[in-house]
Order: structure tokens, then sequence, then C-alpha cells
């Protein structure tokens, strides 16, 4: 009988062991000692919340506590909403969630334990408030903890619910308290405990029960050792009846009140079950005497099966305890030569596959090991390095003996930047590493190198650092490589110091006239000018714009006087597009280091202008010469149409009494007001048929465009504006400004009678001349709507009578040679 009794202990025991035994090896990774996370749910009485202490607390809780106790774990707990629980799950920043109801869809993403206790939601609602099924929610707004089970059943079923989420099922419920929803729904459990503790008197439960679900301990998918260890703690706390002390310590008391509260709602049936009871009690009360002596035999046996539970007990705990060292040890063991294993896997793998070269040598500096990346870098195959000294690989330009030092020092060493030579002889520039190779014991068994060539950073470096220090357009010093320079010279050691300062003469003009790009041409021409005489000597800089500036170092004031003499001669003997190159220079010298630097560049300034105002009129003359004459090459007509036109302007500013220098005035804007004409499509004047809006548009542009070349000489600022006027008409229907009567310059009005009467009188490829007597009555019919009438009248009265009468055609008889003494001396 004895022996018998002991049976079901044995057995007991030995599933317990063929069990723990199965799960040995898949638990491995989980083992003593491990420090494992658990998260839930930090507002969800009874389960997981926060206590007092303001430490996690609940049912939940106190089961993996448990769990991590018979397993030797470390266990820690973090509560969070619950929204934020399931995504740390899902980023690998906890292990398992302590409590999660299983569903379908969740089992894609976590995998889940034994179910180890089940839980339905439940609606609540203000007294008053009654439902008949979940059909009655539809269109409902119905508050829930967002997130949780319930939340998603009710969201899978369709009933087009307005869900007002919230954190935890206490604030859910307590916008149905305060009448802002109808509904809550939310877990029965969390439900009546958060009513209970926090008196919300107004809430019912409405017993409409929300599905049913198994409530399981959560891991990420695919963490099986994990999971399997769980479920190992689980069976040994339900073998020890630790897992229903813990149940009914935090849920069992939930339970009996739903009892409780069911039978009040049922009072009618529960009065007539007492009554039966009663009955039952006076029919049952003759049976007393038999059933207390069945009692004591019962009693017995309870206290003999309490006593082999408990031995029974005893055992579990002490196998546990030898199963879970044994499991320590065997992991221990299996870990350490797995990751021995690995280690020299990776190792090699790693040096392999890097993109930096990696060369391994022994304690004498002979190669063991060349990864494929230095073999691309120097040059040397892998089968063929290896064996050989270091230095015969990695050859270096400089004496230095890295891989000895750092074996004798048993420290690293960097090389930011060394030059070494490939197999193949080509020079290279590699940041390096070299570091020793220590045994267990501390012992310098080798050193390793890592390699990697920075040739084309460096070289870039030198290429950003030398533009960094270049004008862009001329490849002379810069401005900031200017003000570098001028602090290395301030010294005594290069006294005398002389500043040969440079501007070019007219390349405003020449940029208005013939475009960017001859103006660029311009400027390379005065860098070349300045290399052919300074060379590399000094510092040559462009300051910007058409100024440059000549540091000589150790030049006397004689010596910079001879260089800027030789400079203009070999700038003035160069031509751009037709134009001289001109320059204006000034210099000066520094013979004591007292005198500011600062001092000199002025002095060297003030020259250079007064140089340049002395040869602007010179310039300016030739300048202009080189335009008209580019005009005429391009348009045949434009050559005797200007003189034409000037001598006109003569005749009339004779006719109205003006001054001679007027006169001559007259006679410059005559011949420069199609000056623009060189800047637009010209090819739109030497079109035979009609032009279009956009073609006459574009011919209009040469009014401004000469307006901007004459502007540009500081001289003729006047003259530009009676060119930009010549096309007004009195009444204002002319270009470019719409300028109205005596708006328009005196001047202008002249040129634009003078100008019309040679258009008319003389062909065009789209058009016949008119007659003089068609032309006078042309200027007729204009008078005071194209033409001042005063000028008009002037000009019928006054030129056009000589015109007829042959007396002006003589007179504007010329032959070139005084044509061009006439224009050099308006101009």
């Amino acid at each position: 009988m004895e022996m018998r009794g002991y049976v079901p202990l044995l057995v007991l025991t030995a599933a317990l062991f063929i069990g723990l035994s199965a799960c040995q090896a898949a638990a491995s990774d989980v083992g003593v000692g491990a420090v494992v996370v658990f998260g839930d749910d930090v507002g969800y009485p009874p389960f997981s919340y926060l206590d007092d202490n303001r430490e996690p607390a609940g049912f939940s809780v106190e089961l993996v506590q448990a769990i991590g106790e018979v397993m030797g774990w470390h266990v820690i707990v973090e509560l969070d909403h619950w929204a934020n629980v399931m995504k740390k799950l899902e980023n690998g920043e906890i292990d398992a969630i302590a409590g999660m109801f299983y569903t379908d869809e969740r089992a894609v993403n976590f995998d889940f334990s034994v179910r180890h206790s089940a839980a339905s939601g439940e609606v609540f609602a203000r007294a008053g408030h009654h439902l008949r099924s979940l059909e009655d929610l539809r269109g409902q707004r119905v508050a829930v903890q967002e997130g949780d089970i319930v939340h998603e059943y009710l969201r899978a079923q369709d009933l087009d619910i307005e869900f007002v989420p919230r954190p935890t099922p206490l604030d859910a419920l307590r916008l149905v308290a305060a009448g802002e929803v109808d509904y809550g729904a939310v877990l029965r459990i969390p439900g009546y405990y958060a009513i209970e503790s926090q008196g919300l008197t107004n809430l019912r439960g409405t017993g409409l029960i929300v599905g049913e679900h198994n409530y399981s301990i959560a891991v990420r998918k695919g963490n099986t050792s994990l999971l399997l260890a769980i479920n190992e703690g689980l069976q040994i706390l339900k073998a020890t009846g630790r897992f229903d002390e813990i149940y009914s310590k935090w849920i069992g008391v939930y339970e009996a009140a739903s009892f409780v509260k069911a039978v009040r709602r049922y009072a009618l049936a529960v009065g007539a079950l007492l009554v039966l009871s009663i009955a039952g009690f006076l029919w049952a009360f003759s049976l007393r005497r038999a059933v207390a002596t069945r009692t004591q035999d019962i009693q017995a046996a309870n206290a003999a099966l309490e006593q082999h539970r408990q031995e029974l007990e005893t055992a579990v705990q002490q196998l546990t305890k030898t199963t879970t060292m044994l499991s320590a040890k065997c992991q221990r063991l299996a870990e350490a030569e797995r990751d021995l294993a690995d280690e020299k896997d990776l190792l090699r793998t790693t040096l392999l596959s890097v993109g930096e070269g990696v060369i391994v040598t022994d304690l004498l500096g002979t190669i063991t090991m060349v990864n494929p990346a230095a073999e691309a870098l120097t040059g040397w195959p892998a089968e063929q390095a290896i064996g050989r000294e270091f230095y015969e690989v990695f050859r270096l330009e400089s004496a230095l003996d890295p891989l000895r030092h750092v074996m004798s020092t048993e420290s690293l060493l960097e090389l930011e930047q060394e030059k070494v030579v490939t197999r193949d002889e080509r020079p290279l520039t590699v940041a390096s590493t070299f570091a020793p190779i220590l045994d267990a014991w501390g012992q310098v068994r080798g050193g390793i190198v890592v390699l990697r060539d920075i040739t084309a950073w460096v070289e870039s470096q030198e290429r950003i650092k030398y533009l960094s220090y270049r004008d862009p357009l001329t490849d002379l010093y810069n401005r900031r490589y200017l003000q570098m320079a001028l602090e290395r010279y301030s010294s005594s050691e290069y006294l005398p110091f002389s500043v040969v300062m440079v501007d070019v003469n007219g390349l405003k003009l020449t940029n208005d006239a013939f475009g960017h790009a001859v103006g660029d041409e311009l400027l390379l021409s005065v860098a070349a000018s300045i290399r052919e005489v300074v060379g590399d000597f000094g510092c040559s800089a462009r300051l910007g714009g058409d100024e440059f500036v000549l540091l000589l170092p150790n030049t006397a004031p004689d010596a910079a006087s001879d260089l800027a003499d030789q400079l203009r001669e070999v700038a003035g003997s160069k031509k751009v597009a037709g134009l001289p190159l001109s320059i204006a220079l000034g210099w000066d010298t520094r013979l004591e280091v007292d005198r500011p630097i600062e001092d000199v560049l002025r002095r060297a300034e003030d020259r250079m202008y007064k140089h340049k105002l002395l040869d602007r009129p010179n310039h300016r003359a030739q300048t202009i010469a080189v335009i008209l004459q580019a005009l005429y090459d391009r348009i045949p007509w434009e050559k005797d149409h200007a003189h034409r036109v000037a001598e006109l302007c003569r005749l009339l500013g004779d006719a109205l009494e003006m001054y001679p220098e007027q006169v001559q005035k007259l006679y410059t804007i005559g011949l420069l007001h199609d000056i623009g004409k060189l800047s637009i499509d010209w090819q739109l004047l030497l079109k035979p048929g009609p032009l279009t809006d956009e073609e006459k548009t574009e011919i209009q542009r040469h009014a401004e465009m000469g307006y901007r070349i004459i502007g540009s000489m500081s001289d003729m600022v006047d003259v530009s504006e009676y060119v930009l006027s010549h096309h007004e008409r009195f009444d204002g229907s002319g270009y470019p400004r719409g300028l109205v009567g005596r708006q328009i310059p005196f001047y202008s009005r002249i040129v634009a009678v003078a100008d019309a009467w040679d258009a008319i009188t003389n062909p065009r490829p789209h058009r016949a001349a008119l007659s003089l007597e068609e032309a006078a009555s042309e200027l007729r019919a204009q008078a005071g709507s194209q033409f001042d009438p005063r000028v008009v009248e002037v000009f019928l009265a006054q030129v056009y009578p000589r015109l007829v009468g042959g007396e002006a055609a003589m007179s504007m008889e010329w032959s070139d040679a005084d044509e061009d003494h006439r224009d050099s001396h308006q101009l």
C-alpha cells in the first residue's frame, strides 16, 4: 500500500524529467543568469499596472517574475501604453509581452506560449442604457482601449462603430461615466476593477459579452528558444500549484464578484433555488450522521494526498534545480565551442571581404595573409606575396619601419598619408594603420596592416586648394591669395618691394558692343601679357573686373618702371576682335619696413587712374572706330547711311542757327545713332520681305544697345541719351520709352528727321526709295505726329531746297580720307 502511494509520484517525476530534457536543447539560448525583458500595458489592472510605489504589479507581472525564478533568469518588467509595447516587441527592444490575447492576425507577427487563461470583453454603460446584441452598437460612439483585443474584435465585426480610443480601460470608462459617449467596450475584469477602484458608481455591465480569447505570453516571431523556455516555466508553475496561487490572488476574487452580481441580477431564480435548497437540507438532515462518518474517511484520504503532493513538489524542485544546472553547463560549453569556430570564420571572412587592404605578418615580418583589396592595391597576388618580407611588397618611399615599431612597443600606429610604390612602379598615396597581434597571454604573435588608397582624395584636395587661390578665368592668383601674399611680403627681407597696378581700358565698352565672350578674350590677353613679362616672379593676381595687381619683391623703383613699360609695350602689340589692347598702369615701391603696404597700393592705384584718364580719349576714338567698322562690314549701306545722316544733321544745325560746338555734337550723334545695330540680329536688316512682330522688336533694341555702348564712356553720357531717343515719336507712339513732344531731347528730334529722310530716299532690301518730292510730302504729312513740326519746317524751308538744287549733293561728296579725318575730329 505504501509503495502504491509512491507510483504517481514517480510517474510524474519521470514525465517532468523527459519534458525538461526535450526542451533543454531548444532553451539553451536562454540559460540561467540570462536577462529577459518583459513588457506590458501600464494601465491594465489587475493584469498589469504601476502600484503606489510606481513599481510594476498585477497578475501578468507576478506570473513572468515567477517564471524567471524557476528558470533562473533575471527578469525586468517595463510597462508602457499598449500600442508602444507592441511596437517595442516588433522592434526587438523587449524580449516578450507578459500578457497578450491570441488572434490569427497577431500570430502573423508574434509567437504565443501555451494558453494559461482566458478572458472576454463586456460592454459597459450608464444606468438606464440596455443592449440586446452587438448589432445594437451599429453606428454608436464606443470608447475602447486603443489596440486591445476588444478593440480589434469589434473592428472586425464591421458594425460601422465610431471608436473613441483611449490608452487604458479606465480612461475609456471615464468617458462613459462623464456622458461623452454612451458605451465602453473593454475586458470584463479590468472593467469591473476600474469601476470599483475609481468609484464609477453610475456605470453598469450590460451583460453583453464581446468574444472570448486565450491569454498567453507573446514573443517575437521565430524566437523559438525563448518561447519553449517560457512554456517550460509555465508547466513547472502549474505542476507545483504556484500558478493557481497567483491566479486566485489577482483574478479569482473578480470572478467571484462577477458571480455575486449575476446572482443579484437573477434574484427570483436564486430565491427559488434557495427554497429548494432548504427543502433539500431538511431532507438531508436525516443523512447527516452517515455523511459525517464518510467525511472523516475523506479527510483522512485528503491528508494522505496532501502529504504525497508535498513530497512530489520537493522532488520536482530538486529535479528542476539539477536540470537547470546541467542545462546551463551544457549551454556554456556549446556556446564556447560555437563562439570559437564562429570567431575564426568571422575573422577570416572579414579580412577577405573588407574593402580596405589587409596584410598579416608573423613576428619576423613575413607575410602570412593578403586579402583581395591588398592584392589590387600593391599589385602582388596573394600566392606570390605570402612568404615574402613585408617591405618587399609594401614599399614605403620614406625610411620608416612602422611594423617593427608596433611589434616592439605593442601599440597602435596610424600613418595618415604615406607614399608607396606598387609592384608595377605606380606611385600611390595611402593611409595605413599598423597594429600588433597579441595572443591570449598578451604575447606578440605578429602584425596586421590595414591600407586605404587615398591617392585620388589627395589629388582632389590639392586641386581644390589650387582652385581656391586662382581666378577661374585667367588662372592668375585671386584676391584671397593676394591678401596672403601681401602678409608674406610685409617683412624687411623683401625690400625694396614694388607694386604694379594694371587696369584694362574699355572693357565695359567691349562687353556692350561685342559681348562678354570678347570681353573675356580681352582679359585673357592681358593675363597672357603679364605672364610673358613677369613669368612666375612675385605674385600676379586679378583683383576682379578689369583690375590686376603685380607684387614684385626685391624690386627697385627703376626696375618696376621698366617692367611697367615692357608690359605696356607687349599688351599694345596685341589685338582682340580688331580692338587694340590698351592698359593703364601705375606703380610704387616700398623702401622702408615702417611704411604700410596699404599706402604703397594706394599710390600705385592713384598713378594708374591718372594714366587711365590721359589715355582715355585716344583709346575711346580707336574703340569707336573699330566698332563702327565692324558694323559697316556687316551691313553694306550702313557706312554711307551714317555719314549722310551726320551731314544732314550738320545742315539742320546750321539752319537752326545752333552754336558750332552744338553742330559738332549733332554730327557725332548722326555718325553714332545706329551703333547699337552691332549688338542685335543684324541679318534681319538684310531680310527682303516684311518683318514679323518679334523681328521688329529685335530691331528696335538697337536704340537701347547704342545707349549702353556709348554710355559706357563717361564723357559721352549725354550723347548716349540722344541716341536712345532718336526713334521716339512726337505723338508719344515711338520707342523705347514712349516720350511725347518736348520730353524728347531736341538733338534726338533733329536726328529723327535726318535719319528718316535718308532712309526713305535710299533703297532697302524690303522697299524702293522715294523721290525727293515724295519724301518731302511724307515729312510734311508726319509733322506733329512722328516729327517735331518746327524741325520739319526748317528742313523743308532751308535744307530741302539745297538738296533739290544739287548744292547739298556736292557738299556731301567726300573722299575716304576727308571722311576719316572728319570722323576722328568729331569723336
